[in-house]
């Protein structure tokens, strides 16, 4: 489905995609919660969506697979239990990260209607261990609205939704690890040290890697390098920009080194992970 509106939004959706949604004119108990629009997607292949909404603030949440989302002027890589919060008025664009990926992008997504709180007017992301059942709920309210009896319980179901997608913004992962991801997703071009990172967190080095190893099961340096080399496969999907740049851009001051991490990583070098995901890469292989 190609869907493009007066405020020139995009909508792209392939045929292999499906998607739950909930909506206030069928179940009025999500407008008393201050939804609009609630649902669950599985994304593969084509999925597309570019669009400013006025007066709706937007809750993506990540189950499963990976997408990614673009926060201002820069694209965020999403994986399983990453969240992002776009404000009212800002541009609302996310995408598969690979359209060719046998695992769909599982999505869960809220819209709500602004209430203009300063705290909700800029962007937001952090990562949640309530993704899965954040699913499972939306999931259960989309039976309950094919129930026109079901009043009592989808305002509990509706009342639920509410308590939780207030649970998934509230960073279960400490403040200043948070914080610190922030800024390193934003700056991976920057040469961080281990103690930089730390002053930056407001922690002591031990401290850092303490909460680096309990929250995110790694080192602070073997985590920069897994952020460095997912913006670094996004780059080489969505852009022509060549390995030597790509490299430049994500921290690794040289291209060969940058290469071998990769490989490493992805079980392939940079070019032939182009070659294989790049849609315009495809396309001209396929039309050879």
């Amino acid at each position: 489905m190609i869907s493009k509106t007066a405020n020139k939004a995009i909508i792209l959706v392939g045929e292999d995609c499906q998607e739950w949604i909930c909506c206030d004119s069928l179940l009025p108990a999500l407008a008393q919660q201050g939804i609009w629009l609630a649902g669950y997607s599985e994304l593969q292949h084509l999925y597309q969506i570019h669009r400013v909404l006025p007066g709706i603030d937007t809750l993506l949440v990540t189950v499963s697979g990976q997408g990614m989302v673009k926060l201002a002027d820069h694209w965020q890589m999403q994986h399983a239990g990453d969240w992002v919060w776009l404000p009212s008025g800002s541009l609302v664009q996310y995408q598969l990260t690979d359209p060719d990926t046998t695992t769909p992008w599982q999505l869960c997504w809220i819209l709500f209607y602004s209430t203009k709180t300063p705290a909700l007017t800029r962007y937001q992301s952090g990562a949640t261990d309530q993704a899965l059942q954040l699913k499972l709920l939306l999931q259960f309210l989309y039976n309950e609205q094919q129930n026109p009896k079901a009043d009592q319980s989808s305002t509990l179901c509706c009342q639920q939704l509410r308590i939780l997608t207030q649970r998934v913004r509230q960073h279960t992962m400490v403040a200043p690890l948070e914080q610190l991801r922030q800024r390193l997703v934003t700056s991976l071009d920057k040469a961080w040290t281990v103690a930089e990172m730390a002053e930056s967190a407001f922690l002591s080095e031990r401290q850092l890697h303490r909460l680096c190893l309990q929250h995110w099961g790694q080192t602070p340096k073997h985590y920069l390098q897994l952020l460095r080399l997912r913006h670094a496969a996004m780059l080489l999907t969505s852009t022509s920009l060549s390995i030597k740049q790509i490299a430049h851009q994500t921290g690794f001051s040289n291209p060969y080194h940058f290469s071998t991490v990769f490989k490493a990583h992805y079980q392939q070098p940079p070019g032939l992970y182009r070659l294989q995901k790049h849609p315009l890469f495809i396309d001209e292989t396929q039309s050879d």
